[in-house]
């Protein structure tokens, strides 16, 4: 999503966030940073890249969290797909591997696909992650703000 189209504080929020990652604490934590952000987000977890893929097949959300390395079906198959689609999500790719590492390993995958793609190295701060979703999906409200 650009910034034209990036929800605006005074907007009624509905967004829908798909969380993968297969760490339960960094998906809580992700969860909490989330509903402290955005009034009413939904947010559909899951631990596995095929349970992701089958929930972003159902709907398309307003932004897909990632971590690299997930059990089911791999990250680069998984972007391969949602690359394919009609109206592709954002994608903000969360790693704790190294930035370079993981962008050469995906290279070959990502070189052509058009997909709207952030980096964010783990651990994170939460003001680092905020700022990363503000960019995708608008600022917060003062009043829902952490």
């Amino acid at each position: 999503m650009n910034q034209e189209n990036a929800h605006q504080p005074s907007e009624p929020q509905h967004l829908r966030i798909v969380l993968l990652d297969d760490e339960e604490v960094v998906r809580e934590l992700l969860k909490i940073l989330l509903h402290s952000m955005y009034q009413g987000i939904e947010i559909a977890e899951f631990a596995d890249g095929a349970a992701t893929w089958a929930e972003l097949s159902r709907q398309t959300p307003d932004l897909l969290i990632t971590d690299y390395k997930h059990p089911e079906m791999g990250c680069e198959e998984l972007l391969t797909r949602l690359a394919g689609m009609k109206n592709p999500c954002p994608v903000v790719l969360a790693s704790g591997y190294d930035e370079t590492q993981v962008f050469d390993e995906l290279a070959p995958t990502l070189h052509g696909l058009s997909l709207d793609m952030e980096f964010v190295a783990k651990p994170y701060s939460p003001q680092q992650m905020k700022a990363v979703l503000a960019r995708h999906l608008g600022s917060t409200s003062p009043q829902n703000s952490v």
